[in-house]
């Protein structure tokens, strides 16, 4: 089975974070765009800093969640959890009824 974290392989973590550098700069600032587009002139850093600060609390949330899971059950318990978790949303995905508001 192959762990990232036991892997020592240079040429892996680099493709990796390039991965990572891609996803980053494809995503980040093109959501601060929208959210300046749909919200008013004068509630615009508001917005932008709200959007900021919800996004660094549910990001600490999960990943202490993970970080206490694994160093009670193992690391391996936090991967089966996260598949799990990933596999009921990607089912709600699929089926979700696609009529609009």
């Amino acid at each position: 089975m192959f762990r990232l974290g036991l892997n020592h392989n240079q040429y892996v973590f680099i493709v990796l974070f390039a991965l990572y550098g891609i996803y980053a700069a494809a995503t980040k600032d093109l959501t601060k765009a929208w959210i300046s587009s749909i919200s008013k002139e004068k509630d615009t850093a508001t917005a932008i800093g709200s959007y900021s600060a919800f996004q660094s609390f549910f990001t600490l949330l999960p990943r202490s969640l993970a970080g206490l899971m694994g160093y009670q059950f193992g690391a391996n318990a936090t991967f089966i959890v996260t598949a799990f978790a990933s596999i009921l949303i990607g089912f709600y995905f699929i089926f979700m009824n696609n009529e609009t508001v």
